[in-house]
């Protein structure tokens, strides 16, 4: 039967259509898969951010120190997160700024329009045991300075037992002889336990209590009565880590001199256990100051205008600033104030163990000046005896 040339046409036309439609299907299928492909290669540097930029991996010191020595090899990241943890674990926990404290002290003596060349300070926080010092090795007048270390052995021989409250002392009672040296700094009293000691003894047991070595004692100082605030510390120090052994000391103490001193600004704040030091041209304070967490503080002051008023001032300005450290401490982990804690069991003020020389050159030839001007003085003194037709 002979086909019809319009349904040819048509078929061809439908044909055509069909291989269309055909190519398109597969074009637009090539063009998705392409697509696809495209979009999960894109997405795979997205889907691991951490491996781009871990912290870890670029702020790491061991990390970097690895990288700069063998590049194509560097450390992995657990040894240097465990190394930096070790490290942590070992390093001294610390809430004080030294350099924002001196700004402090500074400031204050700029604002009161006075020099801090005549003042010595010597701080330590007892929630860390930091220490911190300003002209801490300038060795001045101690005045009744040395009644806290006399004290401190005479305590401790009744803690022993070796005395005993109803012992005399130079025919004293030795709780009256403590009571009167520490409470109302009686000078006829502390001059006749003086007699007990050779003096260059008592000095050195002095410094042996303030764990100071023999080497840190400069010429003549067991002929001076001469102090530094490190050497004051040391003294404080030895006393509240070892109270026991120095039982009736604080308590004296802690009647000391009310409204005066540190107390002339502490009074009803806070217990204050201080010794003080009173002959022209210095006025001292030495103390145990029981804010929560106590702080130990000494200043020693010479040709200063209004002395008293600049040690009140200064306990006050340290009272408020450890509280500033207690808030620090108290925003650590428990386990990092523990260790705060135990740190103030091992601090010391040995020349040995500190960044700075207990003497310096210019001290020492102040010394030298004193030992001479103690023998020229010592011999005028027997010269006039001599003369002294009493004699």
């Amino acid at each position: 039967m002979r086909q019809n040339p319009a349904h040819k046409g048509v078929f061809i036309v439908s044909f055509g259509k069909k291989i269309l439609c055909i190519v398109l299907v597969v074009g637009l299928i090539v063009g998705l898969t392409a697509l696809l492909f495209s979009a999960k290669r894109t997405a795979k540097p997205e889907a691991s951010p951490s491996a781009a930029a871990s912290p870890a991996l670029s702020a790491s010191p061991a990390a970097q120190t690895a990288d700069a020595g063998t590049a194509s090899s560097p450390s992995p990241v657990p040894e240097a997160m465990s190394t930096d943890e070790g490290t942590d674990a070992d390093a001294p926990v610390t809430v004080l700024d030294g350099d924002a404290l001196t700004e402090i002290v500074e400031n204050y003596f700029r604002k009161n329009d006075r020099s801090g060349n005549g003042v010595a300070i010597s701080y330590c926080y007892t929630g860390t045991g930091e220490i911190w010092l300003y002209n801490g090795d300038n060795f001045s007048e101690g005045a009744s300075f040395y009644k806290l270390p006399l004290s401190m052995l005479i305590d401790s021989s009744l803690a022993r037992g070796e005395l005993t409250p109803e012992s005399k002392v130079c025919g004293m009672n030795v709780m009256y002889a403590l009571e009167q040296m520490l409470v109302y700094s009686d000078n006829t009293v502390a001059e006749n336990l003086l007699s007990m000691y050779d003096y260059a003894e008592l000095r050195a047991l002095g410094a042996q209590l303030a764990g100071l070595s023999e080497e840190s004692c400069p010429p003549a100082y067991e002929r001076t009565n001469q102090y530094s605030s490190r050497f004051m510390l040391g003294l404080l120090l030895e006393l509240y880590r070892r109270s026991g052994e120095y039982p009736d000391m604080i308590d004296y103490m802690l009647r000391a001199s009310p409204g005066h001193f540190f107390r002339l600004t502490l009074e009803g704040k806070y217990d204050v256990a201080q010794k003080y030091g009173s002959r022209a041209p210095a006025l001292n304070a030495a103390a145990i100051v029981d804010t929560p967490r106590p702080f130990l503080l000494a200043v020693l002051t010479t040709n200063v205008g209004g002395a008293e008023v600049v040690l009140g001032d200064l306990a006050e300005l340290f009272a408020e600033y450890t509280l500033t450290l207690d808030d620090a401490l108290d925003s650590l982990s428990e386990k990092e104030q523990q260790r705060a804690a135990a740190q103030l069991d091992t601090v010391s003020v040995d020349p040995a163990k500190n960044a700075l020389p207990i003497y310096t050159a210019a001290s020492d030839e102040y010394y030298a000046q004193q030992t001479q001007e103690y023998t020229e003085a010592a011999l005028r003194e027997s010269e006039a005896a001599a003369d002294d037709p009493r004699s």
